[in-house]
């Protein structure tokens, strides 16, 4: 299997890549920062995030190699499966070992030289089933159907919303906390998205705002990001340099009223101390932010609303926060369903 994370590919490294796939009949798991997320083909695993994590998957399908470019997967899930194959494991970087388990052999290269040497009389292996891509077919209607039934602006229900209302030649910038991992577990296939960036370095949330608008700075195309109202209150300072440098980025804040990631972890079970230490719910009118810094601002209440402010945008790409109200206990429970039915559709799947 070929991993691929976040990472600077430039276009030919991404040819070439997909070539040593297809060649040698070797799936791709991509990332939600991954370019491969959003490319068409049926070799790409999309969905890794909702069953790598299943001892069942774990036990029943056993990859011969694994190939790491770029950095280390998001999803905990994706790494624990990568951390406890027993297999031949190589991370491939020119400058570090991008393996949090450091369980693999490190190829201090590029992709493109490593790619130079691997693709050399290599022999087309010949297309069939894989079971791991079956298996990503089956998440994806399941995913599919469930997400049909959530609210339009529960989180997971968010994502593909945003992914299928982006214009063509958008380039998407994913802020960390619960945006990237959300992305990645939820998000859908558009191949109009150019490039999508992720500013992950420790992971934080600070410094959002001013990451994504040196993105749109230096973009041929209008920027969009996705974050937390946390993360916009984090760097709302930030706003100064996009309303006067009238950058081309529009942001996407999914109001959760605080801290959201928090209702994922141990301390969840700790209300009282989680709502007063970790949630730290903003008092905050992110209306009256941008209004303080003259930046156009609109809170759609329907599906249709949503797809008309980013068509706005689009027409015009001045500075734009789009809010919109999520609640973040209803979203995690969601989440927890969605994780439990995938686990019990594939209960008693038969695996060759």
């Amino acid at each position: 299997m070929i991993f691929c994370g976040w990472g600077s590919y430039s276009p030919e490294e991404l040819r070439r890549i997909n070539e040593l796939s297809t060649r040698s009949a070797i799936p791709i798991v991509a990332d939600a920062a991954s370019p491969f997320k959003h490319m068409p083909g049926q070799h790409i695993i999309r969905n890794a995030p909702a069953f790598f994590g299943l001892k069942s998957i774990q036990n029943a399908l056993r990859p011969d190699l694994l190939l790491q470019f770029g950095a280390a997967p998001t999803s905990n899930s994706v790494l624990d499966f990568w951390a406890s194959a027993d297999t031949g494991k190589f991370c491939v970087h020119p400058l570090d070992h991008l393996d949090p388990s450091q369980s693999s052999e490190w190829i201090p290269a590029t992709a493109a030289s490593f790619l130079d040497i691997a693709l050399q009389g290599l022999e087309n292996r010949p297309v069939r089933e894989f079971a791991f891509l079956q298996v990503d077919t089956l998440v994806d209607m399941g995913k599919t159907e469930f997400l049909s039934h959530c609210p339009w602006n529960s989180e997971p229900a968010l994502y593909p919303l945003i992914y299928q209302s982006l214009p063509q030649d958008s380039a998407l910038f994913l802020g960390n906390s619960s945006a990237v991992r959300d992305a990645d577990l939820f998000s859908t296939e558009n191949p109009g998205i150019s490039r999508v960036i992720v500013n992950r370095g420790a992971s934080g949330i600070d410094g959002l705002i001013a990451s994504a608008a040196g993105c749109a700075a230096v973009s041929a195309s209008p920027v969009f990001a996705v974050l937390g109202d946390l993360s916009f209150q984090y760097d709302i300072s930030s706003l100064q340099s996009l309303a006067s440098d009238v950058l081309p980025l529009c942001l996407i804040v999914l109001n959760n009223r605080g801290g959201g990631i928090f209702h994922r972890l141990p301390v969840a079970d700790y209300p009282e101390q989680l709502q007063k230490y970790f949630i730290t719910s903003p008092l905050m009118d992110i209306s009256a932010v941008c209004s303080a810094f003259k930046i156009r601002h609109t809170k759609p209440r329907s599906p249709r609303h949503f797809t008309e402010a980013l068509q706005r945008f689009s027409a015009d790409p001045l500075p734009t926060v789009i809010e919109i109200d999520t609640d973040s206990r209803h979203s995690q429970e969601l989440r927890s369903r969605f994780t439990l039915r995938i686990e019990q559709a594939l209960q008693n799947i038969s695996l060759p």
